[in-house]
């Protein structure tokens, strides 16, 4: 909108209507702008309660940005009458001083209303490394337009109508105009690790190998640690399926004959995350679907490549191999299958495999994947009592978290054997605690780590974000 009403100059026919102003010679338009009105789809308004799941909240886990929709939805005509263009820019809260940072964290360039106006709104991706997260912030968008009085438009000067930074609330708010959003990392997983103070040696690989007559009963020179590989004249067998081991006595299952020959891989007693063997009987139905869809399944087949791929349930230790062997026949690492780069648990097989239902004998098939893990307390133990140790890259910034260990009989944890709480430290990557299970009678039993991460809101609410650790299995033998 505007509005003239034009100063005449003295002329001989006509009076000067201000005499204040003689030598006048401009107009006195008075200039209106009518801001465009926008919302938002990523960022709302400050406010109680705040969820998880509110698109103003982003957990980011492994995506490197965010998206931030700006919908025009009034004053339109103001960008075609005026030609002004639309940017923001993003402030972060400082929850020392309980304001927003009037130096901000993010600027948009300049957009031009032809560049959306096919549909009065866009998206921008805003990286998250420029936010430095954890953090809530603050979006303040702004007009550059040119003035629309006569003379200020003849010499192009334009008004940004960001400036100067204002607002009634933590410094700058406006509740008006502004928006708000959160963006949190979510919890990281706890990765198990070597303890430090164990005083053993690092176990060795030993292989025995024994020419039986008849017997099914062998004992093998030394203890053991983590879990035992045993072959039957070259197949690798099954640990409960084909043999049991008690001690360091292996009792076969079935029967041999003279000159069967039994070989036993082990690490010897010391630093038992050397080896774990883990064996999986087809006997279900194959779970299928798209990549990463697998759930907790062992076995699943992947429709986007249409393969069949197995999952380990411990983390291997990134750059050592994986020995795969299909019904005691080794197989070849990347011929007959290879282990996946993003996902260290996925091995992706080249062949096929068969449960009971497709084999007209009945039988399934055994698969055992043998490899090393993190963490000094997998498979079978001599200690009932042992320190637990852990790291949480990156470490966290501050003590707004704590880990949980949790043990239980089964991976249900319906019933606890232990549970204990852990906090952070900032800046802290290592920690640890201590596992007593000496009042426990039982065997078996199976553990993990509970991250949580707490984040406070502007408004008093808390947000907080989990990840777990891997499932360990253990068995007591002391």
């Amino acid at each position: 909108m505007r509005h003239q009403d034009r100063i005449y100059i003295q002329t001989p026919i006509s009076c000067i209507k201000n005499r204040d102003h003689v030598n006048i010679a401009m107009s006195s338009d008075v200039c209106i702008f009518n801001k465009p009105t926008f919302y938002m789809y990523g960022a709302d308004k400050i406010g109680s309660p705040v969820y998880v799941s509110d698109h103003q909240v982003h957990i980011i886990n492994s995506g490197t940005t965010l998206d931030l929709k700006f919908i025009f939805d009034g004053e339109m005509g103001s960008f075609l009458t005026i030609g002004e263009t639309f940017k923001y820019k993003i402030y972060k809260f400082d929850n020392t001083s309980n304001v927003f940072v009037t130096i901000p964290k993010y600027e948009s360039g300049n957009k031009t209303y032809p560049s959306f106006s096919a549909t009065s709104a866009f998206t921008d991706s805003i990286l998250i490394s420029d936010l430095d997260i954890d953090g809530e912030y603050l979006i303040k968008g702004s007009y550059d337009f040119t003035m629309c009085t006569e003379m200020m438009n003849t010499l192009g000067e334009t008004i940004d109508t960001g400036v100067p930074l204002i607002g009634e609330e933590y410094g700058i708010y406006d509740e008006e105009f502004d928006f708000y959003f959160t963006a949190l990392q979510k919890a990281k997983k706890p990765i198990l690790s070597l303890s430090p103070t164990d005083t053993r040696g690092l176990g060795a690989l030993i292989v025995e190998s024994f020419e039986l007559s008849g017997e099914t009963e062998v004992e093998i020179s030394n203890e053991w640690s983590g879990n035992i590989i045993i072959a039957l004249n070259g197949l690798t067998m099954a640990e409960d399926e084909d043999f049991e081991i008690i001690g360091k006595v292996i009792y076969l299952l079935g029967s041999t004959v003279n000159g069967d020959i039994l070989t036993a891989a082990y690490i010897s007693d010391g630093n038992p995350n050397g080896l774990v063997t883990e064996n999986i009987i087809v006997d279900g139905v194959i779970v299928s679907g798209a990549t990463d869809g697998e759930g907790n399944e062992v076995i699943y087949y992947n429709t986007d490549i249409n393969k069949y791929e197995l999952y380990t349930l411990a983390d291997p230790i990134e750059f050592n191999d994986l020995i795969v062997t299909l019904n005691g026949i080794t197989l070849a690492n990347g011929v007959d299958y290879y282990q996946s780069t993003t996902n260290l648990r996925r091995i992706i097989l080249n062949g096929v495999i068969y449960g009971a239902e497709n084999l007209e004998d009945g039988l399934a098939d055994i698969i055992t994947i043998a490899y090393n893990s993190y963490g000094t307390y997998y498979g079978t133990i001599q200690v009932d009592t042992f320190d637990l140790y852990w790291t949480l890259t990156p470490a966290p910034t501050n003590i707004n978290g704590k880990f949980t260990v949790l043990v239980g009989e089964d991976n249900t944890y319906n019933t606890l054997i232990f549970s204990g709480d852990t906090q952070y430290v900032a800046n802290q990557t290592s920690y640890n605690t201590t596992i007593d299970l000496s009042s426990y009678s039982g065997t078996s039993a199976v553990y993990k780590i509970i991250n949580r991460k707490d984040y406070t809101l502007i408004s008093g609410d808390e947000i907080s974000t989990f990840n777990t650790s891997e499932e360990i299995p253990i068995e007591i033998n002391i």
